[in-house]
């Protein structure tokens, strides 16, 4: 379904509803937890589960809106260390505390675009993810 932002930033529309889909599912992870609604452990496993998702999605070439979205997700989360590689013990590492700041701040990076409805700042967070 589209939004009517969406209508505004078309074809990139779709890439920032999907972001922002996801980030939203993840932003109310902390909520959900502080009013015992889900266990620590639950949360865990959610933010787990959502952010090995995107793994999933890449191979080459990135040309989907899912590929491109997983793509600027994972950048996020490597960027700002919540996502690893832990060479000692070959696998990737997950910091717990860390991926909410990062959800936060890229939601508030995608709501920033909506209202302006440029394709440019799209692109931008694209182009970094690539």
């Amino acid at each position: 379904m589209s939004t009517g932002s969406a209508k505004i930033l078309d074809p990139e529309g779709d890439r920032i509803e999907e972001l922002k889909a996801d980030l939203l599912s993840l932003r109310w992870i902390p909520w959900l937890t502080a009013e015992k609604i889900i266990t620590p452990d639950e949360a865990a496993e959610r933010y787990t589960t959502a952010i090995a998702h995107p793994f999933l999605q890449l191979e080459e070439p990135i040309l989907e809106t899912s590929q491109l979205v997983a793509a600027v997700e994972l950048d996020a989360f490597l960027e700002a260390g919540a996502v690893r590689f832990d060479r000692g013990r070959g696998r990737m590492v997950l910091e717990l505390d860390r991926v909410p700041a990062v959800v936060d701040q890229l939601m508030n990076e995608i709501m920033e675009i909506v209202p302006v409805g440029t394709s440019t700042k799209i692109q931008t967070l694209i182009e970094r993810a690539l």
